[in-house]
């Protein structure tokens, strides 16, 4: 990639790939998170499994380990990108 000549789409390049607003809302604002990093994501990390309202759920705490990791050197930073969609 190039910095400023190359894109990536946000949301879809298909042609039903839009922002909706719902017939009885006259506005709504959709938040994302964007990652901006030099090296390839495994989108599994960031994967969560669906929440299910009223369900309690018990999660066991993972322990770090002891073996130190391979140092990486890769650049990265977030963006919060909220978009405002407004019914004329």
């Amino acid at each position: 990639m190039v910095p400023g000549k190359d894109f990536v789409t946000l949301w879809g390049e298909g042609d039903d790939d839009y922002f909706y607003l719902p017939e009885e809302k006259n506005e709504a604002v959709d938040t994302f998170k964007l990652i901006i990093t030099t090296e390839p994501v495994d989108d599994f990390l960031l994967a969560e499994d669906e929440l299910h309202l009223g369900e309690i759920v018990f999660l066991e705490c993972a322990r770090p380990s002891k073996i130190p990791a391979k140092e990486k050197f890769n650049d990265w930073f977030t963006r919060t990108l909220t978009i405002k969609t407004v019914r004329k």
